[in-house]
């Protein structure tokens, strides 16, 4: 390997390069983006996953093993985060675990990573008890009435018996107190009814300042405002009319001072909480551009007005191991093709420049630079502190042109 030491100085101006050839992109395109388990029953049974491969705008398929091989490309797919196993694009993949992993390596490099989560419906709860069904019912002795509040098994009734006037009009209404069955000499309750009944008032429109229930304590305030006490009773939550804006506060718990809740929702929808557990999928927007938190892709995006992806934080399993690492992935576009991409992991970064055509990869102890798949040049740390510096594209005296830099005797020298 050459090697450089001393300083090169460089009196002439850099001319312009010829341009680059047309940026190659490669892409992981799965056949479905979510597979549903239902039971031992997936949907779909099988899936594949395609490359797609995009050279200056023109896009195509790659599918087979040859033209995998063609391109020099492995493709391999993971259940949950076990063996990588080598795949082309028609192979047809069963699901099973609750992930799987889909990876594209060129020259030993993972230069695209895609999941699919395998989801499943949740059990059914508990049959509820049924409601109750309100009657209304006339007086017959020997009848049983019912008030089924206690009572779990269906059917359930509350009774309302009704009272009638020598001109049909209802003048009365008592409710049954519990379920029982008339005496055949028993009388028609009368005032404010007896031990099987109670007398149901008749009201028209109310206003009262406080309303309160057997298992509650409700306040209205200024005719817009409710607010629920606890059993101490002092003021715990409340719904209201008051206040403009971000201080019309419109539902809060927590405190008596709406603005003091650790949790209230204002009138322009703000929504505040001090600690939240938040399942499913958030999606914020802003003029157009989307920030996506995906649970079970592991994700957050950046979508732009153009619906294309700009940013990728997701988590990646090592193989073999129940280990997760987080990757970085930012795209810049031009239209709707990509023009640079910035992928960063725990032990290095690598840069993209799809217009050039040109990366750099910057590890642990060195960083290389790629014209299309050929390497320009690396500098590596070795175990003695020192530095190697490798330009295998240098040319030798007789090739270099004047102007250019060339190695003779291992010694970087401009020819005049």
């Amino acid at each position: 390997m050459n090697s450089a030491q001393g300083k090169i100085t460089v009196r002439r101006a850099a001319k312009a390069g010829n341009d680059g050839s047309d940026a190659v992109v490669y892409e992981l395109r799965p056949s479905v983006s979510s597979v549903k388990k239902t039971g031992t029953t997936y949907t779909p049974a099988s899936l594949t996953c395609h490359v797609q491969k995009i050279v200056g705008g023109v896009y195509s398929t790659l599918t087979t093993a040859g033209e995998l091989t063609l391109e020099q490309l492995a493709l391999q797919y993971a259940i949950d985060g076990g063996t990588y196993t080598s795949i082309n694009g028609t192979t047809a993949i069963t699901p099973s675990g609750s992930i799987i992993y889909f990876r594209l390596i060129k020259d030993t490099i993972v230069i695209a990573t895609m999941s699919v989560p395998i989801v499943s419906d949740g059990t059914n709860g508990a049959e509820g008890i049924e409601g109750r069904a309100i009657r209304t019912v006339k007086w017959v002795p020997g009848e049983t009435y019912h008030n089924d509040a206690p009572t779990a098994s269906a059917p359930r009734y509350i009774d309302i018996l009704l009272i009638f006037d020598a001109s049909g009009a209802v003048t009365t209404r008592y409710q049954c107190v519990s379920t029982y069955t008339s005496g055949e000499l028993e009388t028609v309750p009368t005032g404010d009814g007896n031990a099987h009944w109670t007398k149901v008032n008749n009201m028209g429109p109310l206003y009262t300042p406080m309303f309160m229930a057997d298992n509650g304590d409700i306040t209205f305030l200024s005719s817009n405002q409710i607010l629920v006490k606890k059993a101490d009773g002092t003021v715990t939550a409340g719904v209201s009319g008051a206040g403009t804006g971000s201080t019309g506060y419109r539902f809060w718990a927590g405190s008596d001072v709406p603005g003091n809740a650790p949790f209230w929702v204002d009138e322009l929808g703000h929504l505040h909480s001090i600690d939240a557990d938040i399942q499913g999928k958030i999606t914020a927007v802003f003029e157009g551009n989307k920030i996506m938190i995906d649970p079970e892709t592991g994700s957050i995006k950046m979508i732009n007005p153009n619906n294309i992806e700009i940013l990728n934080i997701h988590f990646v399993k090592e193989s073999g191991a129940n280990n997760y690492y987080p990757m970085l992935r930012m795209r810049s576009y031009i239209d709707v093709n990509i023009a640079t991409e910035t992928v960063v992991s725990p032990d290095h970064i690598t840069l993209y420049n799809a217009i050039y055509n040109a990366s750099t990869e910057m590890g642990l102890g060195y960083i290389s630079m790629y014209d299309g798949n050929t390497l320009k040049a690396e500098m590596r740390s070795t175990n003695n502190s020192k530095y190697t510096l490798f330009l295998p594209s240098l040319p030798s005296y007789s090739q270099a042109v004047s102007g250019e830099l060339y190695v003779e005797n291992g010694i970087i020298k401009q020819k005049q």
